[in-house]
This record gives C-alpha cells, structure tokens and sequence, in this order.
C-alpha cells in the first residue's frame, strides 16, 4: 500500500513537469513580446489560459500513453523502452 503512494507521487511529479513545461514557455514568449512594446499586458492573460490547456493536453495525453514516469525514464535512458 505505501509503494502505491509513492508511486502516484512519482507519477504526479512527473506529470507536472509535463503541465508546466508549456505554462513556463507561453508565459516567457509573452513576457518578451510585451517587453517589446508591441502587444499590451492583454495579450499575458490571452496566452496564459492557452498554456494551460495546452499543458494539460500535452501532460495527459503522455499519461495515458506511455505514463509520466515511464516515458521520462526513456528520455534519460535510465529505464526500459
């Protein structure tokens, strides 16, 4: 029962690096373009939303068909194919 936990855990850990990798992204792209001048704080709260959603189909569809911990293990060569 305690390894199940500390699996989900791993699993939720992973599926969160998952989610954030493309929240971070829109959000630094925004904050860039805006730093520009060429779009108004506006466009943050537009992409920022987007991210979201993006993160959370990016990070379910990899739990679903591989599994979060697994496909990292494969990225870093330290698990089986």
């Amino acid at each position: 029962m305690k390894y199940r936990i500390f699996f989900f855990f791993v699993e939720l850990y992973h599926w969160l690096l998952f989610f954030l990798s493309p929240v971070f992204a829109s959000a630094f792209i925004t904050i860039i373009i805006i730093s520009t001048g060429v779009v108004s704080l506006s466009a943050f709260y537009i992409s920022l939303p987007v991210g979201i959603l993006v993160g959370i189909f990016f990070a379910e569809r990899i739990r679903r068909k591989y599994g979060c911990a697994n496909y990292w293990s494969t990225q870093y060569g330290t698990g089986a194919p």
